[in-house]
């Protein structure tokens, strides 16, 4: 394994570098699929010398988008993260022994591709992805039987969704057991719009809004 440091240069020995690059490829091609035009790529900024003697070379992590090629650094965080899952979600969709977790999938990736990608995995993949999301989006792709709901109470924090259709949409079926709490466990501590909206009342200034 070689670490790469995403803000500044990173040293590595000749003998890896070439490796690498063939992960850059191999990463390539799913990124691009993903997001069309995106790609990663190493850049040589100088030659070196290990600390164990052997010749290396100091690289930097780029992402080009078209034409335009920026620092790794300089992208924004949800084409980050999607970036440092790839390689971890190519080996769990390929390899059947292979299991990954991870929190909070849906943090800065585009609803849709979420959705795109969840499916994916669903038709073809062989490995096993478990993940968590604040986004609704994967109750419209995912099997029911593959999916989990948090609930409020600390000894019993996960459960199934009890008298689920087949035909029922799922999303708005959720949002309806949020309000009525006909579940064996409470989904959602409920909140009342009129409290919030006296809340943001109580803590302005006053001021003559008119």
């Amino acid at each position: 394994m070689i670490p790469l440091n995403i803000r500044e240069d990173t040293e590595v020995p000749e003998a890896g570098f070439e490796a690498l690059c063939e992960v850059f490829e191999s990463n390539n091609v799913v990124l691009n699929a993903l997001v069309p035009g995106l790609s990663m790529e190493l850049v040589v900024t100088s030659s070196t010398v290990m600390k164990d003697g052997r010749p290396g070379k100091k690289v930097h992590v780029m992402v080009r988008r078209g034409d335009v090629v920026l620092p790794f650094r300089h992208e924004s965080d949800g084409i980050k993260r999607l970036i440092s899952m790839v390689a971890t979600l190519c080996a769990a969709f390929n390899e059947k022994s292979f299991t990954i977790a991870i929190d909070e999938l849906d943090s800065g990736i585009f609803e849709y591709l979420l959705g795109e990608l969840l499916q994916a995995f669903q038709d073809g993949g062989v490995g096993q992805l478990i993940f968590t999301s604040h986004n609704l989006r994967p109750l419209e792709v995912i099997d029911k039987k593959f999916l989990c709901f948090t609930t409020t109470n600390p000894e019993e924090r996960y459960i199934k969704l009890k008298g689920i259709k087949r035909n029922n949409n799922l999303r708005n079926t959720y949002f309806r057991e949020l309000i009525l709490n006909d579940q064996d466990e409470r989904l959602y501590e409920s909140v009342q719009r009129n409290r919030i909206i006296s809340a943001f009342y109580d803590v302005s200034p006053e001021q003559d809004y008119e």
